[in-house]
């Protein structure tokens, strides 16, 4: 940890007081920083230069690279619609999540009591007084079951916005 910035009685350059080990030179460490910020920057050209040359060659591969990077670091909301699919009703919660840009996000849709062999994210998943559901989860740890397009969107926004959350904490 810093402590306060004096100036030395030998030379120009101020000391910096630290709270463990000698005094550092200030100048000394803004070269030191200056260095690793420079190599840092140098080798983020040469990796964004690499990327954008695969970009131009594989563009549907890029997109799968950035996917898979975004999964990495958030893991993927998972919405689980159970309903006939020719219902009006599981067909509007399917528009809900389809129709709008849900960054990482998994979305599975079967009949009641299909699919359960196919994907984990539907076992138990059960449609909720003869209504179909939409169950929004993440990590197969699910919110409350919704049956109304507008409830599954105010459940979106609060997975999204927890992401968000998450993700100012770390920075």
């Amino acid at each position: 940890q810093l402590g306060v910035v004096e100036p030395a009685q030998r030379r120009c350059e101020p000391l910096v007081r630290r709270e463990h080990g000698p005094p550092r030179r200030l100048g000394r460490m803004r070269r030191e920083h200056r260095a690793h910020l420079e190599a840092g920057q140098g080798r983020l050209q040469l990796v964004g230069v690499g990327l954008l040359a695969v970009a131009g060659e594989h563009g549907v591969g890029y997109a799968y690279l950035l996917d898979g990077v975004e999964r990495a670091a958030f893991a993927p909301i998972e919405v689980a619609i159970v309903g006939d699919p020719d219902d009006e009703r599981t067909q509007a919660l399917r528009r809900e999540v389809t129709h709008r840009i849900l960054p990482a996000t998994v979305v599975v849709s079967a009949a009641p009591g299909s699919g359960t062999d196919s994907t984990p994210l539907l076992q138990g998943r059960v449609e909720v007084g003869g209504h179909p559901a939409a169950y929004v989860c993440e990590r197969f740890a699910c919110r409350r079951p919704v049956t109304t397009p507008d409830d599954l969107r105010s459940e979106l926004d609060a997975a999204l916005a927890a992401r968000r959350i998450r993700r100012d904490a770390r920075t």
